[in-house]
């Protein structure tokens, strides 16, 4: 009779470890079912994030062009500017 009872203990063990495996598979399942969703979202963030980065980056190297232009024809205002000051030519 005590040996039906261990065996009986033994098998309840064994069942209930199968029944929490099973579990921990089934949440598994479930997780990663829907991880690929949750990815392709987050993914879709980033592009969007990084496609205003570039707009304002490609508007920022175009005001850096026009700062450079700016700058040469200051330059050469100063230059004529300075030539005036030095008597070389009239202003």
């Amino acid at each position: 009779m005590e040996d039906t009872n261990t065996l009986t203990g033994i098998v309840a063990i064994l069942v209930a470890m199968v029944v929490g495996w099973i579990s921990l598979a089934a949440l598994i399942v479930t997780l990663n079912r829907n991880l690929p969703r949750d990815l392709s979202g987050r993914i879709d963030g980033v592009e969007g994030r990084m496609d205003k980065l570039e707009s304002r980056l490609s508007g920022v190297e175009k005001r850096q062009g026009e700062l450079a232009e700016r700058m040469v024809r200051n330059a050469g205002w100063l230059e004529g500017l300075r030539e005036a000051v030095a008597g070389r030519r009239t202003a």
